[in-house]
């Protein structure tokens, strides 16, 4: 009778085992279904960067340097963000390079505009409702939370009556541009039922347009 009931025991014990390592494995997965997410991309609203055989060998020397250092973790990653500009350069911006690194200093994503990003109010003017969702202490750079991750925003050198360039990086789970279009940003909404924030705004042809965020489209 004893050896019955302990066998008993054994069994129980052996098939909790089991059902508490399932659901460990399976706890993770959910756990990262939400990191998984990615915005979908539309070529129509990425315009690429200007660039030429000049440009590019002053991008191949390296003489850049920090303007601002941002760091940013979300979901146990941390990105070490730096903006960079080129010594005695003379043409529009305040900085002309993003370079995203890992912990371990691995840089994971690098972009040059030679058309020049700029600070807020330094000829791009964002509105003190935009700027008041700005999650870092910058006037460099948005950072914006978006659809259970993080957005670094920058803006670009406005000319004449063409409104600036707007990169939208979407950080995580790995940094890209899903944006980078002329566009003057006038508001950014709340979340909606999605979890989506929208961007609000004009360019050269529309007085009012909405990108909505979900499609990766204009509205």
């Amino acid at each position: 009778m004893k050896s019955i009931c302990l066998v008993f025991v054994l069994g129980i014990a052996l098939f909790s085992c089991k059902f508490e390592n399932k659901s460990a494995e399976q706890k993770p997965e959910n756990e990262n279904a939400e990191q998984r997410f990615t915005f979908r991309e539309n070529p129509e609203l990425i315009k690429e960067f200007h660039t030429n055989e000049f440009l590019e060998s002053i991008n191949k020397k390296g003489n850049f340097e920090n303007v601002e250092e941002i760091v940013v973790s979300h979901n146990g990653k941390t990105y070490i963000i730096n903006l960079q500009h080129i010594n005695d350069w003379n043409d529009p911006g305040d900085f002309l390079r993003v370079s995203i690194a890992d912990k371990s200093e691995n840089v994971v994503f690098e972009k040059t505009n030679f058309g020049g990003w700029v600070e807020f109010g330094n000829n791009y003017f964002l509105s003190d409702y935009v700027i008041a969702k700005n999650q870092i202490q910058s006037d460099k750079a948005l950072l914006i939370d978006n659809k259970n991750g993080k957005q670094l925003i920058l803006f670009g050198w406005v000319y004449a009556s063409v409104p600036g360039l707007m990169t939208i990086i979407d950080l995580f789970p790995e940094p890209r541009i899903i944006f980078n279009k002329e566009f003057q940003l006038t508001g950014i909404t709340n979340f909606n039922d999605s979890g989506f924030r929208n961007f609000i705004g004009t360019t050269n042809f529309e007085n009012s347009l909405t990108l909505n965020m979900q499609d990766m489209i204009f509205e």
